[in-house]
């Protein structure tokens, strides 16, 4: 509204063609926050790229209500992607810029297939992370701001995650989460592969006989899941920092520090044999 003008001014001013078109011209919360950071960052490089979905999970991040924080994350997180994906350019056959390659000779990688391999790099702590919170309702209880906050790239897991996450946001009203209920929720959202992803899980195993599930079984979760995971993405990260990634090098300070956090958790509960790296930690 004009400065100073509420809506009852405006119609009293102009009448109420005049406060439906300003209604209409009326900009999403959601809509704002993308093209603000959009026109920040630039989607032109794949360092753009990474900078500007950056930009957003730390915006969305700050969301304080939960269901909103979430309703902003699946919305904004697949225009992203659906964007990033319309900038990369079609193919073309034979247009290797007169360059001289011996026969057999491969070509040389590009930014672009670089960036992409990088993406789809395997991520099997973070899969056992998810598969953990699934058959095992104290994972997800305890470590779903962990998996809300994993940074996961395979299009397959990614969908796996907003599933899960959803269904622990309606568990009261749709009951427990399990595998056939993630699948279903999967299926109805059309997300075929990442069922067929699941059904190649192994079995899920039971607590040991006579296990202390709410203390013992989630502190084997935090040395053998939890921080796994953790480890597994601080590497990544460490790589594309020394690459000279400054978004990359920002997200591994703060990761490491909350690294920490589990790191300490784990010493807490006594596993004196967590896993550490040549750092001496989970952290660098």
């Amino acid at each position: 509204a004009p400065k100073g003008e509420d809506p009852d001014d405006i119609y009293r001013r102009a009448g109420a063609e005049a406060l439906s078109a300003l209604i209409d011209a009326a900009v999403p919360a959601s809509d704002a926050l993308f093209e603000r950071e959009k026109l920040r960052h630039g989607i032109e490089t794949p360092e753009a790229q990474a900078a500007f979905q950056a930009a957003l999970k730390e915006a969305i991040g700050r969301i304080g209500d939960r269901e909103t924080s979430r309703a902003f994350f699946s919305d904004l997180m697949s225009r992203a992607n659906a964007t990033i994906r319309a900038q990369r350019p079609a193919f073309a056959p034979n247009q290797g810029g007169g360059q001289f390659r011996r026969k057999g000779e491969p070509a040389p990688a590009t930014a672009e297939l670089k960036a992409h391999a990088t993406s789809h790099a395997p991520r099997p702590a973070a899969e056992l992370f998810l598969r953990a919170a699934v058959d095992l309702p104290q994972i997800l209880a305890s470590y779903g701001n962990w998996i809300e906050r994993l940074h996961i790239t395979d299009p397959d897991l990614e969908a796996i995650r907003e599933a899960l996450l959803a269904l622990a946001d309606d568990h009261e009203e749709l009951g427990a989460i399990d595998r056939a209920a993630l699948s279903l929720h999967l299926t109805r959202s059309g997300q075929d592969r990442a069922v067929a992803r699941i059904s190649r899980w192994p079995k899920a195993k039971p607590p040991p006989e006579g296990a202390d599930v709410g203390a013992e079984w989630l502190a084997l979760a935090t040395r053998e899941v939890v921080a796994p995971a953790i480890r597994e993405e601080l590497a990544e990260l460490r790589q594309a920092a020394a690459d000279g990634d400054d978004t990359a090098f920002a997200r591994f300070q703060a990761l490491s520090r909350e690294a920490r956090d589990i790191e300490a958790r784990a010493r807490e509960a006594k596993l004196d044999d967590v896993q550490e790296d040549d750092a001496g930690g989970l952290v660098a």
